[in-house]
């Protein structure tokens, strides 16, 4: 049986993370160009301008994102009771979320 917990957090948890995430890359940003921490693509890491640029704007158009993902979710726990459905919607929601903050991001990069 599916509880309405699951119901409600399953298709929040995505935004719920985006959110915590870009917090936390804003409130310890990566100081220096690394492969472990912070926003790291070919262009990103060309140069300490791209880098400071790439992490700063990310982590802003994260939290934007995390909270459209979060009302996404909130509605999709109201309106879909199937929860295949809700899942497989959350699931592609939050990777054209995951593509649109890569997409925008290089686009600001020079």
């Amino acid at each position: 049986m599916i509880s309405l917990n699951s119901l409600l957090i399953s298709p929040l948890l995505p935004g719920v993370v985006f959110i915590i995430a870009a917090f936390i890359s804003q409130r310890y940003p990566p100081k220096k160009i690394n492969a472990t921490y912070g926003y790291r693509t070919q262009k990103s890491m060309q140069n300490e301008e791209n880098w400071q640029l790439a992490n700063k704007y990310s982590s802003k158009l994260m939290i934007k994102v995390g909270v459209m993902l979060a009302l996404a979710g909130l509605v999709f726990s109201f309106l879909v009771s199937d929860m295949m459905i809700s899942g497989i919607l959350t699931a592609v929601l939050t990777v054209a979320a995951a593509m649109m903050i890569f997409f925008f991001t290089e686009r600001q990069l020079k």
